[in-house]
């Protein structure tokens, strides 16, 4: 494995830790884990992980969803608002582990 591997896993790690440990239900978070990751611009290529293998960001927002007259839709869009909010203080921690050398 070389070093850039090694820091990479070891950055995945912390990042899915923090998940894990602020939230019960980590799991059903995986998927925002997946798209924030995703979406998270590497610092050498300045890409993103999605421009790089898809073209492109998708697209991932609330208003998609929202007046759909379905009480489950309304209820995903809700969940999806807190996981916005999760997902802002995943990617400043993110940032934060970035400054740290390993």
């Amino acid at each position: 494995m070389d070093g850039l591997t090694k820091h990479k896993n070891q950055w995945l790690e912390q990042f899915l830790q923090l998940i894990v440990a602020n939230n019960k239900r980590w799991s059903d978070l995986l998927a925002l884990a997946t798209l924030v990751h995703n979406n998270l611009a590497n610092s050498t290529t300045r890409l993103t992980p999605n421009q790089l293998l898809i073209g492109r960001e998708p697209p991932a927002t609330l208003a998609q969803g929202e007046g759909a007259d379905n009480p489950l839709v309304e209820q995903c869009i809700e969940q999806l608002h807190e996981w916005r909010v999760m997902a802002t203080h995943v990617m400043d921690a993110v940032r934060n582990i970035k400054h740290y050398k390993f």
